[in-house]
């Protein structure tokens, strides 16, 4: 965890496009946006460096810009123009939510494959034993391993709780040992059931707070997410480790 406390460190002072708004503001946006539609479900409303203009988080993790009336809401990429070029705001944003979101893991909870002696990086990957591309990517494991990074395993069974692959996922978390488990899952070898206290159904919300909509979903270390399968290689470049 220390090394995502660091770049959530940094990223929120570079970032820091937006501060918490007060709370009689806050709610007030927040109100009008859910009698306006279901859907718009904020979880948190920050004020902008752009006067008048608040960003506003909704469950499952989009983000969304509004007057302080709340009569207008826009969807889109902020950017800040500056003499070195484009900075997107939004992404910035995004990639510190993540972090902060990824920071509520309980250690032991993901399933780590780790490199030996001390990581250069540390990757959380969302994933689903069912999914092919989950399955390539855990084969890259021994080639991703050799390069320094660790892999940590968090469930998203896309089927949702209480799927055949949900079942099977919790089956994995409880066995004795994990790693071989999800090897072996992974490999389309029978799993033994098992039933324990876990954290697949927690860890599949969370996948869904933070955005994911598939497997594999690589999330870096500065909070920047990698949808899909990659190589070790490319996986290590965009890591800067190559």
């Amino acid at each position: 965890m220390k090394m995502i406390s660091g770049f959530l460190a940094l990223y929120s002072l570079i970032f820091s496009m937006a501060s918490w708004a007060d709370t009689t503001t806050s709610q007030a946006i927040s109100d009008k946006l859910r009698s306006a539609n279901e859907k718009l479900n904020p979880i948190s409303v920050k004020s902008t460096k752009v006067s008048g203009i608040f960003e506003v988080t909704l469950t499952g993790g989009k983000l969304i810009y509004t007057n302080e009336n709340a009569d207008f809401f826009l969807t889109g990429e902020l950017y800040k123009i500056q003499p070195s070029g484009l900075t997107n705001l939004t992404e910035g944003a995004r990639k510190v939510q993540r972090l902060t979101m990824l920071e509520t893991v309980n250690v032991g909870d993901s399933i780590d494959f780790s490199p030996q002696g001390t990581p250069k990086a540390s990757v959380f990957v969302f994933t689903d034993i069912s999914c092919p591309y989950c399955r390539k990517l855990h084969r890259e494991i021994p080639k991703i391993n050799a390069l320094g990074i660790e892999i940590r395993y968090l469930a998203y069974p896309r089927a949702g709780v209480n799927s055949t692959v949900y079942r099977d996922m919790v089956s994995i978390w409880c066995s004795d040992d994990p790693k071989q488990a999800m090897t072996d899952a992974k490999g389309d070898n029978r799993i033994t059931q098992n039933n324990c206290k876990n954290p697949v159904a927690e860890q599949y919300r969370l996948g869904g707070n933070i955005g994911i909509t598939g497997t594999p979903s690589l999330i870096l270390p500065d909070g920047s997410i990698i949808p899909g399968y990659v190589t070790a290689e490319k996986l290590a470049n965009a890591l800067g480790l190559l």
